[in-house]
């Protein structure tokens, strides 16, 4: 099964903003693409796999490669929808079902809709080289939906804290920093702060505070123009020989060592 995190390449087949009249149906049958369609406004109800799902504005359905679909409208209130019928480019993946549920529901967005809606433009305009142009609005399309899922909203939400707690070291590696400030900036205890951290970047804030600031010492040291105590200091360390040891640890040479292979290099 794809996750998330997989590259893939869509092979669009089908494009429609679809109007539906008051008898609209897709007929039973096994597709041989996936389909992903947005409910615009109306209603619908579609079958997959002799399940029924009732679509309101709003929902998405999407339809793995391979399942037997079915749908009619709403007769009352036809349904308006963007739908697309896709591949995936690498053959070894293509079969695999993309990691959605099979109906969800994302909030109208105004930027969504003018996607779709400059989606359906490319399409029908079909101008040279609108293959690719298609492609890389269907994949803009597919990381809104991603971003919209309540998953991926959660892990939105602590990347961002994630992400200012990164620019505050960066904006502030020369200054003693301690949890409690970087706590309060994102409001969260300093306990689950750093377990959040060392989740999201692989280090803890220590260790990354301490990477900042010698890679920062390398760009310094890089110049000639300051010492090694200088160095240290303007870096946020007061003790020379505590910079000297982090410095060897994160580096594997020594900052007198690191300067010397520079000059030889």
């Amino acid at each position: 099964m794809l996750t998330n995190d997989d590259v893939f390449l869509p092979v669009i087949q089908y494009f429609i903003e679809r109007k539906g009249t008051a008898s609209w149906q897709i007929k039973k049958d096994k597709i041989c693409f996936h389909d992903l369609t947005y409910i615009y406004k109306g209603k619908a109800t579609y079958f997959v796999n002799e399940q029924s799902f009732e679509l309101n504005p709003g929902d998405i359905i999407y339809v793995p490669k391979g399942s037997i679909r079915e749908a009619v409208t709403d007769p009352d209130d036809p349904v308006h929808s963007f739908a697309f019928n896709f591949n995936i480019a690498y053959p070894s993946v293509d079969d695999d079902p993309l990691p959605l549920d099979t109906v969800f529901n994302i909030p109208e967005d105004p930027y969504f809709i003018k996607l779709l809606r400059e989606y359906n433009i490319v399409w029908l305009e079909r101008k040279d080289g609108f293959s690719l142009k298609a492609s890389g609005l269907f994949m803009m399309i597919l990381h809104y939906i991603y971003s919209r899922l309540p998953s991926q909203a959660d892990k939105q939400a602590a990347d961002l804290r994630i992400e200012k707690l990164k620019k505050y070291i960066v904006n502030h590696y020369h200054e003693k920093i301690d949890k409690e400030t970087l706590a309060s900036l994102v409001q969260l205890n300093t306990v689950y702060m750093g377990s959040l951290f060392r989740k999201k970047t692989g280090y803890t804030i220590n260790e990354y505070t301490q990477r900042i600031r010698i890679n920062k010492a390398c760009d310094m040291l890089a110049t000639g123009e300051y010492s090694v105590s200088e160095t240290a200091l303007k870096c946020g360390f007061e003790d020379i020989f505590y910079f000297s040891k982090v410095f060897k640890k994160i580096i594997g040479l020594s900052p007198s060592e690191w300067c010397k292979s520079l000059k030889q290099a």
